[in-house]
C-alpha cells in the first residue's frame, strides 16, 4: 500500500492542477487588465514533426515558454488582435475541465503573455488537442477549450505563423 500511494502521490505532483473552471478567475482577470500582450510561435510538434523540431531546435532565436520551446522575438499583440486575445481568453466560458486526449501530447502552437508587478503569466494553446495552460509563477491551469473559441484562436493567430516550417 505504501509504495501504490507513493507512486499515486508522484504521478499527481507530476501533472498540471487539474481545477474547476473558477480556479482561472483572476489569472484570466489579470490577461484582461495587464498592460501589454505578447504572441509567440511555438517550435514543431515533439511527437509528430520530430524531424523538424530536432532541426528547428538548432536555432538561435529560440526560448522557453514552462518547458516548450518558442520563436523569437515574440510579437507585441496590438488592435483588434489584442482586444479579441483579451475578451476570448479572459472569459471563463470558453474552458471546459480538461480531459485526457489521445492526441501525441501537449503541445503548444502558440503563448499568449503578460506581466503583472513583473512576474510572467502565459497562456500556451495546443490547437491539436483544443486545450490552453496557464502558466502562473506558482501552478499549471490546464483546460479544455470549447470548439467555437478554439476556432477564433486559431483564425486570430494564423497572421502570426512566420517561422514554424510547414509540415512536408
Amino acid at each position: 500500500i505504501k509504495i501504490l500511494t507513493i507512486c499515486i502521490v508522484l504521478t499527481a505532483s507530476l501533472k498540471s492542477f487539474a481545477l474547476p473552471i473558477e480556479a482561472s478567475k483572476e489569472l484570466q482577470k489579470s490577461l484582461v487588465v495587464s498592460e501589454e500582450l505578447h504572441i509567440s510561435e511555438g517550435l514543431p510538434h515533439q511527437a509528430f514533426e520530430r524531424t523538424l523540431l530536432k532541426s528547428e531546435l538548432n536555432r538561435k532565436d529560440k526560448t522557453l515558454i514552462g518547458s516548450f520551446p518558442f520563436y523569437t522575438p515574440k510579437v507585441k499583440a496590438t488592435g483588434d488582435v489584442e482586444k479579441s486575445l483579451r475578451h476570448i481568453l479572459g472569459s471563463q466560458s470558453i474552458l471546459r475541465p480538461h480531459s485526457d486526449k489521445l492526441c501525441g501530447g501537449f503541445h503548444p502552437d502558440y503563448a499568449i503573455s503578460w506581466y503583472i508587478e513583473d512576474e510572467d503569466f502565459s497562456a500556451l494553446i495546443c490547437f491539436g488537442c483544443g486545450e490552453v495552460k496557464f502558466l502562473t509563477p506558482s501552478k499549471t491551469l490546464h483546460y479544455d477549450l470549447t470548439m467555437k473559441s478554439l476556432d477564433s484562436l486559431k483564425l486570430l493567430l494564423k497572421p502570426f505563423h512566420s517561422k514554424r516550417p510547414l509540415k512536408n
